[in-house]
């Protein structure tokens, strides 16, 4: 029982003995030097170019319907012949950032960081309105057919349309600027600094 005891003893101190020997050897030989290195993707040129060729980038849509009247006074204002019509108007406004206005250096790296300056975003076609869905809903189709009572309808309703859809820019902004991020982080960035 004794001798049992000692053998015990013995493996117990073998054990740790060699446990000791393993953790002195792993600090001084086992463990490879901790290199951190940023890398970085060469082909980002082409990248920065093949952004910047997109031309415009949608990045939202705005569908909007609007109301509007116009009033026709008749012959000299007199009353004589008045003419009222109320229109309903839709339109689609697209909004994002036109990239053929960026600078040649509207991006560009140093270290593990790019630093982007960003063309702000805008509306990127003015001919927004859908005529087919247009329809009068009071007044007289021939009145609201007149080239004059037209064009000044479509004016009057594209600058509230428009004061509409300009309401998105600013998500439409943050939007474009985490698209951007997200690509340049999968280049091996880890940071994307924006300037204005």
């Amino acid at each position: 029982m004794i001798r049992k005891v000692k053998l015990i003893v013995i493996i117990i101190v073998l054990v740790l003995a060699g446990i000791g020997v393993y953790a002195i050897y792993k600090q001084f030989h086992g463990s490879e030097p901790i290199v951190k290195t940023v890398e970085t993707d060469h082909n980002l040129p082409v990248v920065f170019d093949s952004i910047r060729a997109i031309g415009q980038w949608s990045l939202a849509t705005v569908d909007v319907e609007q109301e509007v009247d116009t009033l026709d006074n008749g012959v000299l204002g007199t009353g004589l012949g008045r003419d009222k019509v109320r229109m309903v108007f839709h339109g689609t406004l697209h909004y994002g950032i036109d990239m053929t206005k960026t600078d040649a250096d509207w991006i560009s790296g140093g270290g593990d960081t790019a630093y982007v300056s960003l063309p702000s975003v805008v509306l990127l076609d003015d001919k927004f309105l859908d005529e087919r869905r247009t329809r009068v809903v009071e007044g007289s189709q021939d009145f609201a057919n007149k080239p004059e009572v037209k064009a000044g309808m479509a004016r009057k309703v594209k600058a509230l349309m428009i004061d509409k859809g300009n309401g998105s820019i600013p998500s439409t902004q943050k939007k474009a600027e985490e698209e951007l991020r997200k690509i340049l982080l999968r280049h091996g960035y880890k940071f994307v600094v924006f300037r204005k």
